[in-house]
């Protein structure tokens, strides 16, 4: 008999997204290749050219440093003074590069073999801040069927990461999304089912590619796609691709950011904006009794079911922080893309 499967209705939600956040360092020197990455996810500082909304609510073009995620190659520099300890403040500074021959294929290896002898594959970047719109695919969906695979339109995911030890732990934010649209995927039909929602560059940088490989191989890799071991014949995971809403196309008057700073008035860069759950008390939305925050988990998410109003108060709150931490918002960020040949 089939198993049954359980499905959830799409609410409008408030997520608190953890993910690790430790930073890509290099020891020093200025423009060195730092390579994609195979191990554990980190942050990295970046500094791109991009849109982003000044002080006054305009529009703006320049250079900005922010905090996110890119784990293929980057140009990295380190930051002289190194910052005291006991800051948040950043090492380095990462441009990032998306390497590829003439033909659009990764230079990256796909994988390589670890001591162990197993198989890593190339880290993804989840959430991908960069183009017209942010996207956030797979990290935490898992093989369960749960609320985070079902993102009601209008849904804020406050990308980030605990800071602050045990003591006086706190949420570091790096990514504010706003969901605008979703399409639901496989790995084995991301091509058909994502034709035309995503950017061309993202099943590669997402990595979406290379767990259709995993499916066909049944040696152990150390990203499981389905099952232990893969296994070609398992049912694929069904996961929701989340597409954020713009500057431009908004959500209930929302759009999706990244806390930033120019480049060339803050060389040294910024800590992370830091969140509690004080900063949300007093702003006429009804916070249930467990909060809406969690900042004792060092990985995973916390959903609470809100409406489209109080999210909007959630968001302009946000704002209001990033601003009061001397912040801009960074709403459409680039890359470079060397085509080697």
């Amino acid at each position: 008999m089939a198993k049954k499967i359980v499905t959830t209705i799409q609410k409008v939600c408030f997520v608190q997204f953890l993910h690790p956040g430790g930073e890509h360092t290099i020891s020093k020197g200025i423009d060195v290749l730092y390579p994609w990455n195979y191990k554990n996810h980190k942050r990295k500082f970046l500094e791109t050219t991009a849109q982003y909304v000044d002080q006054n609510n305009n529009l703006q073009s320049g250079e900005i440093l922010f905090w996110g995620e890119w784990e293929p190659d980057s140009l990295a520099r380190t930051i002289i003074p190194v910052p005291a300890n006991g800051t948040d403040l950043p090492h380095n500074i990462h441009n990032p590069l998306f390497i590829t021959n003439k033909n659009g294929n990764v230079l990256a290896k796909p994988y390589i073999i670890n001591k162990k002898g197993n198989k890593v594959i190339r880290q993804n970047t989840d959430p991908f801040v960069f183009g017209k719109n942010f996207y956030y695919s797979i990290c935490q969906q898992g093989k369960s069927n749960g609320q985070i695979k079902h993102l009601a339109n209008g849904s804020i995911i406050l990308f980030g990461s605990k800071r602050g030890g045990s003591a006086n732990p706190y949420f570091a934010l790096d990514t504010v999304f706003v969901v605008a649209s979703n399409k639901k995927f496989t790995t084995k039909n991301y091509k058909k089912d994502l034709k035309g929602f995503v950017p061309n560059e993202y099943p590669e940088i997402i990595g979406i590619d290379l767990w259709e490989d995993a499916f066909k191989d049944n040696n152990n890799f150390k990203r499981i796609c389905c099952c232990k071991p893969c296994n070609p014949n398992c049912n694929p995971i069904q996961y929701t691709c989340y597409k954020g809403a713009t500057y431009l196309e908004r959500t209930n008057d929302m759009y999706s950011f990244v806390p930033c700073v120019l480049s060339k008035t803050n060389p040294q860069g910024f800590e992370r904006i830091k969140l509690t759950e004080a900063d949300f008390n007093n702003i006429g939305i009804t916070i249930p009794k467990k909060g809406i925050f969690n900042n004792k988990l060092n990985q995973h998410y916390k959903i609470t079911i809100t409406n489209i109003q109080d999210n909007k108060k959630i968001w302009d709150k946000l704002r209001a922080i990033v601003h009061q931490q001397n912040c801009l918002e960074g709403v459409q960020m680039d890359y470079r893309h060397i085509i080697v040949p």
